[in-house]
């Protein structure tokens, strides 16, 4: 039970079962943390970058909605998840071509077993289930390199036959 309460209450990646905290940050990580922290406005830097380089590839092709600083934020693109029609089978197009992706999170917390107990049901939060099925998160690391990017790009393109950008 400790192990899962330690984890926001996942017992696993995709199902919550209870809410709780995530505490699983000891001294050593703490440690390398705070010589990382020297480096955050850097590392900020290359994945707005990175992102922006996506946004711009992906804006003429209606099928892909990147994520975009909402008004007053300032995303540092920990994850870029975007909703893309036919996420399943672009996801597995992608997996093909050997280009990893994630989905966070697949589940809506109210249909998880920490969240029926809230008593909501399946339809109670209509867009949010919606978007679960549409969500797909690119990679986004502050490594990636712009010829990276552009291949993760002209691939999703190539699944909607959508033109490349010059």
């Amino acid at each position: 039970k400790l192990k899962i309460l330690r984890n926001h209450g996942h017992p696993h990646r995709d199902d919550c079962t209870e809410f709780s905290l995530n505490s699983r940050l000891d001294g050593l990580q703490a440690e390398i943390l705070r010589i990382k922290l020297r480096d955050v406005g850097s590392v900020t830097h290359r994945r707005r970058r990175n992102a922006a380089l996506y946004q711009s590839l992906l804006a003429e092709c209606p099928q892909v909605t990147c994520p975009q600083d909402g008004p007053g934020s300032i995303s540092v693109f920990h994850t870029f998840v975007n909703q893309c029609e036919q996420r399943d089978r672009l996801r597995d197009h992608l997996t093909r071509k050997g280009i990893g992706t994630a989905v966070h999170y697949p589940v809506p917390i109210h249909l998880m077993k920490a969240g029926k107990k809230l008593g909501f049901r399946k339809g109670d939060f209509p867009e949010t289930e919606r978007l679960a099925k549409r969500i797909l998160s690119l990679p986004i690391h502050q490594d990636l390199s712009e010829k990276e990017i552009r291949t993760v790009s002209l691939e999703i393109l190539r699944f909607y036959r959508h033109p490349f950008p010059a």
